[in-house]
Formats: structure tokens, sequence, C-alpha cells
């Protein structure tokens, strides 16, 4: 079969194809940014709602519409009782631990296969400010938590707790004075607190 093209038939099988590709290509496309987002189902791990394409369970922080904090507080109240669950960060599958026996366990007890976790992959070279245990990949990372371990006994972190209540009753003897003497100065702080 030959097709004839004539010039009165020419726009409008530009607009044809035009639309089909176009089809295709959205498709294609929402089939990409959802293909991960069933594992958490497959798996039988207790996880948030459907999520956004492309932009998974943090489309509201994102968008500006919510805090990070907030979106983790209120996924991590969604499954009180849990001793996990699962979220996506765009359409990566994200686990949460919720167990302190479980975070503990998979923090310090598997360590070595669980230190890259979540870890940004930008060179931190020249910003030092967040070149940290966070933030570090593989080797760099090994060797600054071999540093830091011993900063972080148990009987450290206790010596501390006095100092930090110090700090923390003069913090709020200094921004009562501030609101007391009310010259001008406004000051917000924003504080987020929970307990395992």
């Amino acid at each position: 079969m030959v097709v004839e093209w004539s010039a009165a038939s020419w726009p409008a099988a530009v607009i044809q194809v035009s639309v089909a590709v176009a089809a295709v290509t959205v498709l294609l496309g929402y089939a990409y940014s959802t293909y991960h987002y069933g594992k958490w189902k497959r798996l039988g791990v207790p996880h948030a709602g459907e999520p956004t394409p492309l932009l998974g369970h943090l489309a509201d922080t994102i968008m500006g519409r919510m805090a990070l904090v907030n979106l983790v507080h209120a996924f991590y109240g969604q499954f009180d009782g849990c001793r996990y669950f699962g979220i996506y960060e765009a359409r990566k599958p994200l686990l949460v631990l919720r167990d302190p026996e479980l975070v503990h366990s998979t923090l310090v007890g598997d360590f070595t296969h669980f230190y890259d976790r979540n870890a940004n992959k930008v060179s931190f070279k020249h910003d030092k400010l967040f070149d940290h245990l966070v933030n570090l990949r593989g080797e760099q990372w090994k060797a600054v938590r071999a540093k830091l371990s011993p900063t972080f006994s148990s009987a450290k972190l206790k010596s501390m707790v006095g100092d930090m209540n110090e700090c923390t009753e003069r913090l709020i003897e200094n921004l009562n004075g501030q609101i007391t003497s009310n010259n001008g100065v406004c000051i917000i702080i924003d504080v987020t607190y929970s307990s395992l």
C-alpha cells in the first residue's frame, strides 16, 4: 500500500504524528517515574499512601507546603506501633527504622553494610560546612567514624548532659530577658523535639 502525500493532508499528518509521539512520551515518562513505587507493597513492608510521580512522598516538602521535619514527624506518627516503614524519596525507596533496638543493631552492629546510607553524591571538597559524618561516604566515612566513636561513649555523653542543661538554662534566661525588655526585637524559635 502506497500512501500519497498531498499538500492538504500534510498538516493533519504532522499533527497526528506529533500527538502520538507526545502521548507515548508521557506514558513512558509516567511508567519510568512510578516503576519502583510498588516495592514496599511487594515486600510486605508497611508504607505511606500513594506517592506523587517523580516526587515520591516528599512532594509537600519539595513544593514548599510542609517542612521536611514536620513531614517526617507525620509519617513517624502514622506508623506508631510498627518497627519500620517505607516511603519514597522521589523514585528511591527508603526504609525508615522506628524501633530503637533495630536502629542500634543496624547502625552499630551492621554499620559495615550501611555506612553509605542516603549520603549525598555531591563532592564537599571545597565546602567544609557539609563535610561531616552524615554526608561522608566510603573510606572517608569509616575514618571519621573511627575518630568520633570514642568521643560519644555512654560515659562521655552522660558527663555532657550537665553542660548542655546549663547552656539551655542560660539560653532560656537570655530569651526571657529579650522578651521582657521588648526593645523591638522579634525572636522566632522553631524547636522540634521527640523521644524514641
